[in-house]
Order: C-alpha cells, then structure tokens, then sequence
C-alpha cells in the first residue's frame, strides 16, 4: 500500500493515504482501522512555501487490509491533487457505495 503494511499516527505527506488505528468498536471491542489522507485545501496559505491542507477519513474498519485498500484507492486518486475527488471517493466508501 501507501505505507507497505504500516499503521502509523497520522499522515505526514500531501497526497500520500496512511492507516491509522482508531478505537475499539463500542460494541464488540473490535480493533479498528481507517485510511486517512492529507490533500490541498483551497488556495491561499497561511505562511509562503505552505500549503494548507485538510484530512480526509476513510470509514473505519475492524479488517485492517480493507483499511489498506482504501489508502491504496486515495492515494491513486490524490495523483492528480483533485480535494474533491478524494472527498467523494471517501463519501462513498462511508456510505457503503461500491467503487470501480
């Protein structure tokens, strides 16, 4: 995946998805995963030669290779930089939508 099989804290780099471990499912004390991903925000930034960036959140998962495969899929959408893309990538994934 983006980061091999790695679950780290959070993401570090622009375009780059992670999985980051969430907290056990209230319900049955499943561990759980998501993929997160930073991307552009907007146009202008707060300081010259930074980009402001927001994080996009995939659903969690109590599968961690699932959680894998989102980050894999926003990190191939983030090639191009399109915020929007990946937002609605992420939309879908947490509505249960089935992605091609």
């Amino acid at each position: 995946g983006a980061n091999g099989d790695e679950v780290v804290d959070a993401p570090l780099d622009v375009g780059i998805a992670v999985v980051v471990k969430g907290e056990p499912r209230k319900s049955t004390g499943e561990d759980t995963w998501h993929a997160e991903i930073l991307m552009p925000h907007g146009r202008g930034s707060f300081l010259p030669g930074k980009v402001r960036t927001m994080c996009v959140r995939g659903p969690f998962r109590i599968v961690k290779q699932q959680a894998f495969d989102d980050a894999r899929r926003f990190t191939t959408a983030a090639v191009d930089g399109d915020t929007k893309k990946v937002k609605a990538i992420a939309n879908e994934m947490i509505r249960g939508g089935v992605i091609p």
